[in-house]
């Protein structure tokens, strides 16, 4: 049990290079940039968030501590709303990071509390991502704080590498339990696998009157079928990361993982289903911010270009948690 539970805070603590880190934190900050200019623009902000008086639906009546410390007032709102979009700014630009991700998520969770069903299953990708920066160094390389030290944007400085690791959990966790709790009846073979179909079809998701994917049957029947097994057996990509992260030990299973790339079906399967909910779907920011998340499936080294360095290797942690976990 102490030799599992050794190898396991080795693997999360094995130090990487940031370059998957920080594309997912530009990728982060762009779309929170996007989302809240969105509701700006769209005069969402003022009907959801602004009392009465401003022109709101309702005067917002803030839960929980940050609403005990900030009153909803209109000044209040327009100055969190501002700190939010300069956060973003920055966390974008890769300057301050880890202060820009905690501004942005306590922004983010004091104006969702005055509307609390303005908010969305994308917006616990968003926070739960931000938590994590906020004790992440994920701007030490594509960054404006990388340039102002080295002149260079990038860098290869190594950081611990949990916090991708967390997120690729985070990422797997949403696809699985959500597949698994598709348990309406359109999603089986008894409702005829008509979950998309219906769902291309609801005035307030449908981009548009897609009358006629009727003509279509049979391709989303097969895309509800395909949906349901992709996301319920997500499980599979990191069992295969693993299995090659592990393929020096040899066998059968480890063998299979080298010849099939279970991680790149996967992705291609994800990359064409939320380009077309994108297209055909108003669903906010969730296929951009779902997507963001498979920088985080490839290791530094991976990514394509040279951002990773590839061919050099990431330095493990191993020596410091033998001795921390030595300790009496």
């Amino acid at each position: 049990m102490i030799a599992r539970w050794h190898a396991l805070v080795t693997w999360l603590l094995a130090e990487e290079r940031g370059t998957s880190l920080a594309l997912f934190r530009i990728a982060l900050g762009l779309i929170v940039l996007a989302d809240l200019g969105d509701m700006h623009h769209s005069g969402a902000m003022t009907l959801l968030w602004m009392p009465m008086e401003s022109g709101g639906l309702r005067d917002p009546e803030g839960s929980g501590l940050l609403a005990m410390l900030i009153a909803p007032t209109a000044a209040n709102i327009w100055a969190v709303y501002g700190a939010a979009m300069i956060a973003a700014t920055g966390l974008t630009l890769g300057v301050l990071s880890r202060l820009c991700s905690a501004v942005v998520l306590l922004s983010f969770l004091w104006l969702v509390s005055l509307f609390p069903s303005a908010t969305g299953g994308h917006d616990r990708l968003i926070s739960n991502a931000l938590f994590i920066f906020a004790f992440a160094r994920s701007d030490v390389t594509l960054s404006l704080r990388c340039w102002l030290a080295d002149r260079r944007w990038r860098s290869a400085t190594c950081i611990s590498g949990w916090p991708r690791r967390v997120l690729v959990f985070q990422l797997v966790l949403m696809y699985v339990t959500t597949g698994i709790n598709k348990l309406g009846v359109v999603w089986w073979p008894m409702g005829d696998f008509l979950a998309i179909h219906y769902a291309l079809l609801l005035p307030h998701w449908a981009r548009a009157d897609w009358w006629w994917i009727a003509w279509l049957s049979p391709l989303t029947k097969l895309a509800t079928l395909t949906t349901l097994i992709w996301e319920a057996t997500w499980w599979m990509v990191p069992l295969w990361l693993w299995l090659r992260r592990t393929e020096a030990r040899g066998g059968r299973l480890r063998r299979w993982a080298s010849v099939l790339n279970v991680r790149r079906l996967y992705v291609v399967v994800g990359l064409l289903m939320h380009t077309s909910l994108w297209l055909m779907m108003s669903l906010g920011p969730f296929s951009a911010i779902t997507l963001a998340y498979y920088f985080l499936l490839y290791a530094p080294d991976e990514q394509p270009g040279g951002l990773g360095h590839p061919g050099e290797e990431s330095t493990p942690l191993d020596r410091r948690v033998g001795a921390m976990l030595q300790r009496p």
